[in-house]
């Protein structure tokens, strides 16, 4: 096995190497590239509306109901927005009486839970990637996202700052 730059620098400092694993990227990121690329040029025409994608267990703690807020303001300033939300949890029937009761049937779409195999094509048909949350450090997501070859927007936090890159731009979220 190969001696990584966290054994030669950090271990010594902090751990002990005898309880320190080395675990391996648990997002196949080769799938979600090739086969959103695939799902990209099945795609037939153009189409006007712009597909804001999201997806995550539906629940208080990813903070989903302040995506439906402001799409709620978006909705005002433009009609070719539509918010694509995968997942589902203990929130689902709270966010989708919001969505009815707001006008927002139109424009947000909640899609259930999905397979891993389901997710190219809704990320094919996606202009952007957000990644609304409250409560998690980080999210696998995040990675599939950006390995399907969307721009990702996210909160503001110090465990997202570094996914700035010239494939993903990361706006900061002022919320």
């Amino acid at each position: 096995y190969k001696v990584t730059g966290v054994q030669t620098c950090a271990l010594p400092i902090c751990a002990d190497s005898r309880k320190v694993a080395i675990g391996l990227n648990t997002v196949d990121t080769g799938f979600f590239s090739r086969e959103t690329e695939k799902a990209r040029r099945a795609l037939s025409g153009h189409s006007d509306q712009k597909h804001l994608l999201s997806i995550g267990y539906l629940s208080p703690r990813k903070n989903m109901m302040q995506l439906l807020r402001i799409m709620k303001s978006l909705q005002a300033l433009r009609q070719d927005l539509v918010l694509d939300i995968v997942g589902d949890g203990d929130q689902r029937k709270e966010l989708e009486c919001f969505a009815t009761e707001n006008g927002l049937t139109a424009s947000v779409v909640f899609q259930g839970y999905q397979q891993r195999e389901q997710l190219p094509p809704l990320m094919a048909a996606s202009s952007i990637f957000l990644f609304q949350t409250d409560f998690d450090i980080w999210g696998l997501v995040l990675n599939e996202a950006m390995a399907a070859g969307l721009p990702v927007i996210c909160r503001s936090e110090e465990h997202t700052s570094e996914l700035q890159s010239p494939c993903n731009l990361v706006c900061r979220l002022l919320l």
